[in-house]
């Protein structure tokens, strides 16, 4: 008999089996990865958007006299003051006054179907006007 050295095709194809595996994996972590980060950079820009928006809502209902002043409305997915976006990706707005408070209502709507991401905000500006509802 002869002593050779190599591998037998059984071992070849266990390798190769192995390696294709691995490669699987690996190319699974990179898509979840890109999807995670996209995810990431679009609700921060989203959250930007959020803060700008509050920041406006805020300052315009503190100065104003009743809720119907507030120039901020919800134009299709935008919330928009004149003809700035304030922020993008909005499913709800709501504006309602209990006496010398404004309470308003922000939901954060979902980029994809596939996606089920949403947040609400909820906040309260005291308006200048304190003697109540008109």
């Amino acid at each position: 008999m002869r002593n050779e050295r190599g591998f037998t095709l059984i071992e070849l194809m266990v390798a190769t089996v192995a390696i294709g595996a691995m490669v699987m994996v690996a190319a699974s972590l990179i898509g979840t990865t890109r999807r995670t980060e996209q995810f990431s950079k679009e609700y921060t820009g989203d959250l930007a958007g959020l803060r700008r928006a509050v920041r406006v809502i805020e300052s315009d209902l503190r100065a104003a006299e009743d809720v119907e002043d507030l120039e901020v409305r919800l134009d299709g997915d935008r919330l928009v003051r004149g003809d700035r976006v304030l922020a993008e990706n909005i499913a709800d707005f709501a504006v309602t006054r209990e006496g010398a408070l404004a309470h308003v209502r922000i939901r954060l709507g979902s980029r994809s179907s596939a996606s089920s991401r949403r947040g609400d905000l909820a906040f309260a500006v005291r308006m200048r006007n304190a003697g109540g509802p008109r």
